[in-house]
């Protein structure tokens, strides 16, 4: 699972355990073999909708205001 937040052109990782700085969002990629992606984003394999639950919720409080 990633969240992320698209805002004024620049690419937010909400699930990261460091907040991305001011002005330094992240790339996005096209690969032949991988299509579409974002560098560096946040993967976490979820094992229950309780933890996915509690990674939105996480991932909400970062939002930009």
């Amino acid at each position: 699972m990633s969240y992320i937040e698209i805002y004024n052109e620049v690419i937010w990782d909400l699930l990261s355990e460091t907040p991305t700085e001011k002005g330094q969002g992240l790339d996005i990629w096209e690969d032949a073999s991988q299509g579409i992606f974002i560098v560096g984003v946040t993967e976490i394999i979820a094992s229950s909708t309780k933890e996915v639950i509690n990674l939105l919720h996480f991932g909400s409080q970062r939002w930009t205001q």
